[in-house]
């Protein structure tokens, strides 16, 4: 069984690495880089020996995956490939972990199921490929907390969740759901597992891993409850909308996955396997898999009583692998024949093979768009090649791409916050602006040209692999 599990692993990362420069970089993909590149501009930070080190890029938003990455940058230079391959590689190990889980909480066969429904499940591959999220670090620590805990090692468990609430403050939202279940199934086991000494260890372990997160606060008064702690039934048909996408796994498609014609297979058969396994529960009589479905569904609640929260599928792929995990765990304990287990999980992952099939032949074939083209390398390359002594970007979808494939070596700034007059005067500075089909902030070049006394001089159109025009680059000369 491990073996196949490690199988299946690896099939993972073989399929999330293919064609791995598909598609372009999107801007939320490469915001953690800020706190490498320009740690000046993230939310907040702190001096150590003479240097700047990030603590939060944004009010919710950890600079955890910065600190990850710094050794693979200082190591490689910044491209997809530097930016992909670890996080493809951090979720085998989540896949690994919950198989490890799984195996020793409930049997060998439920946690290989989960794994295989997982390995190329699209919702999960392509938010951890591109993981603009980001998930594949919240992933990792709730999965790796999770098996500590059932290790009864509370204080790992404790810092790892700590380390997930830090990384991104949405962590709450899954967290809770564990917490609650196992208050209520598990109650027992809980209490006899936290005594008062260990208790206060965990707690002061919990905020270790979470420490930064909580020094912002402190700073700032709150900043992060201020910005997220807003509670609405707003738009709730939308957000059950995107969990059924994102179960079927074509949420993605019309956004990252061109597919204008509807063409092709496009959705996976696990919302149905799922239906499924809840009247199976009954037969299953399995706690675990009681625990793994009501996490998801207390998960799911909070997201989407949160305004702003479920309303795309980098938010509801948060409650994976544990809807997984569940049907897992029923299948294997309601189906005693082992034919009828791996034609269901057969079915299943070959459903999956065939999204992915699907989305990477319209990666293959149509190329994507804003915000995630592949024209975001020939304009790095022009740019690194020509060396302004300033870039000015003045649409988003542009600004921290650029900087992690220059690697922080240009002078990269957003010409968005203050008056164009301030900018366009500035000597041989170059200006970056998505073309008028692309424009990602409408009317954002207009109020840039309208300065008068100058006119635009346009040095170079870069298109994308299909020779679409998408991105203008120019200067600003006198009249």
């Amino acid at each position: 069984m491990k073996l196949a599990a490690a199988a299946l692993c690896l099939l993972f990362v073989l399929a999330a690495s293919l064609w791995i420069d598909k598609p372009g970089i999107q801007a939320d993909e490469a915001l953690f880089t800020m706190g490498n590149f320009y740690p000046e501009g993230v939310a907040y930070k702190m001096w150590f020996f003479g240097h700047r080190i990030p603590l939060m890029q944004m009010s919710y938003l950890g600079s955890l995956k910065a600190w990850l990455y710094a050794p693979v940058f200082a190591l490689a230079e910044p491209s997809a490939l530097t930016l992909r391959l670890p996080v493809i590689l951090l979720g085998a190990l989540t896949l690994w972990l919950l198989y490890r889980f799984l195996a020793e909480a409930a049997s060998p066969r439920a946690a290989l199921i989960a794994v295989a429904l997982l390995c190329l499940e699209p919702t999960f591959l392509w938010t951890t490929r591109c993981d603009w999220g980001p998930v594949a670090i919240q992933h990792f620590l709730v999965v790796a907390g999770a098996y500590a805990a059932y290790r009864r090692r509370i204080v790992l468990a404790a810092f790892l969740f700590g380390l997930a609430l830090w990384d991104k403050t949405v962590a709450v939202w899954i967290l809770s759901g564990l917490a609650l279940s196992a208050l209520v199934l598990y109650r027992h086991a809980v209490r006899k597992a936290l005594r008062p000494r260990l208790a206060v260890l965990a707690l002061l372990a919990l905020l270790a891993g979470a420490y930064p997160l909580i020094r912002y606060n402190v700073v700032t008064t709150g900043q992060t409850a201020q910005h997220t702690a807003r509670f609405s039934l707003t738009d709730f048909d939308i957000k059950v909308t995107q969990l059924k996408l994102a179960l079927r796994g074509d949420a993605l498609i019309g956004y990252l996955i061109p597919d204008d014609e509807g063409v092709g297979f496009r959705a996976t058969f696990l919302p149905y396997l799922l239906l499924l396994c809840v009247p199976l529960l009954v037969k299953a009589r399995s706690r675990l898999a009681l625990f793994c479905l009501l996490s998801s569904t207390v998960a799911w609640a909070f997201m989407a009583i949160t305004h702003g929260g479920g309303i795309s599928a980098h938010h509801v792929v948060l409650l994976w692998p544990w809807p997984h995990a569940f049907a897992a765990l029923t299948l294997a304990a309601a189906i005693p024949s082992r034919a009828v287990l791996a034609a269901i999980t057969a079915v299943a992952t070959l459903s999956c093979a065939a999204v992915n099939w699907h989305d990477y032949s319209m990666l293959h074939l149509r190329g994507t768009y804003p915000p995630w083209s592949d024209a975001i390398y020939p304009l790095a390359r022009y740019l690194n090649d020509t060396r302004p002594p300033q870039v000015f970007v003045n649409d988003w979808g542009i600004l921290d791409q650029v900087r992690l494939l220059s690697a922080g070596r240009l002078s990269v700034a957003n010409s968005l916050d203050l008056p164009p007059e301030r900018y366009v005067s500035r000597g041989e500075a170059v200006f970056v602006e998505h073309t008028d089909e692309w424009e990602s902030i409408k009317g954002a070049s207009q109020r840039l040209r309208a300065v008068p006394g100058y006119q635009v001089e346009t040095l170079r159109l870069i298109t994308d692999s299909k020779q679409r025009p998408i991105f203008r680059v120019y200067r600003f000369i006198p009249r």
